[in-house]
């Protein structure tokens, strides 16, 4: 539906437009400012959703709009950056999380 095609892309308009780290979005946003608490980055307990909603919203758009694409890939990129890691001394790779200070 229209309606709520046009909210959603305003909330994720928003969250593009707010300040992040490598295109991460953190796990917590403040609700009576609406700004990112630039504190735990993580893909588990809730942050995922983030992520999942860019492909859906590609999906759902036939694939025509790109910027979600481009959101994505901007944040995988984030992910490489900031989360992966390496166990020792295996050296298998997995997805951690990292506390920002900022």
């Amino acid at each position: 539906n229209t309606i709520r095609k046009q909210l959603v892309d305003q909330v994720m308009n928003r969250l593009q437009s707010l300040p992040k780290i490598d295109s991460l979005v953190p796990l917590f946003i403040n609700a009576e400012t609406g700004q990112l608490w630039l504190g735990t980055l993580t893909m588990g307990a809730g942050s995922d959703t983030y992520y999942e909603y860019l492909l859906k919203q590609r999906i759902q758009s036939g694939e025509k709009e790109k910027k979600f694409r481009d959101w994505f890939l901007a944040s995988m990129a984030g992910v490489q950056r900031h989360l992966l890691r390496h166990s020792q001394p295996s050296q298998l790779m997995f997805i951690g999380e990292e506390m920002e200070s900022r």
